[in-house]
């Protein structure tokens, strides 16, 4: 299966190939992600028509069997599965217009691309001159709570006197990241390697599973 990926951050346009690349497994061939300008806080329907009429036909010239776009959630007060069931049907309906054949899965980052950066609460004290204050994240991530934080604020209290800097920061997190370890603290996270069909959530999400996640 060749899979695609769609963000709409350039953060995650930069730092995600380092996510990616402890993800792959056997069965599956997941290419670099592509970047798409759309707001998280548009109309479903603006996101669906940007993301089809800018991008179907690249991934159907990549020839991919699914399409994954990721998107924050931000303060969107709709269920997840609301937002991701509207979006998916909304991104199906365009499909023959532009004779798009690969399956599409939404995945929500919740609430923002940040709260996967501090699921892997151990990732900071590899860079004690970056984040002086790593603790903080040791701290103020519980287990399997990084999607219920303020996460940015962490990472700014992690930084102490240091500018955050979103793309960088990024880089620097997902290049060092135990992805099986963000895994048992977001939930959101977990989805996306469901819908990669990563084990061993390749048939759930809901609880964080302690084994070693196969190939990662």
């Amino acid at each position: 299966m060749r899979i695609g990926i769609l963000v709409e951050g350039r953060a995650e346009y930069e730092s995600m190939p380092f996510i990616i690349s402890k993800c792959q497994f056997q069965n599956h061939t997941i290419l670099k992600p592509l970047h798409c300008n759309v707001h998280p806080k548009a109309s479903l329907e603006k996101i669906a028509e940007t993301i089809a009429n800018s991008r179907y036909r690249i991934f159907q010239s990549q020839n991919i069997d699914k399409l994954v776009v990721l998107l924050d959630k931000e303060d969107n007060d709709q269920s997840e599965c609301s937002i991701v069931r509207s979006l998916e049907a909304k991104l199906n309906e365009r499909k023959d217009a532009y004779n798009f054949k690969a399956e599409i899965a939404v995945v929500l980052k919740v609430t923002k691309y940040e709260n996967w950066l501090v699921a892997d609460r151990s990732v900071f004290k590899q860079y004690p001159k970056r984040f002086p204050r790593h603790t903080i994240a040791s701290k103020k991530v519980k287990d399997n709570g990084a999607d219920r934080i303020d996460a940015l604020k962490v990472i700014e209290e992690a930084l102490d006197k240091n500018d955050y800097d979103k793309i960088k920061d990024a880089v620097l997190i997902c290049q060092k990241a135990d992805i099986k370890q963000a895994a048992l603290n977001s939930r959101s996270l977990r989805r996306l390697l469901r819908v990669l069909e990563i084990p061993p959530y390749s048939d759930q999400s809901k609880s964080p599973v302690n084994d070693r996640l196969g190939p990662l």
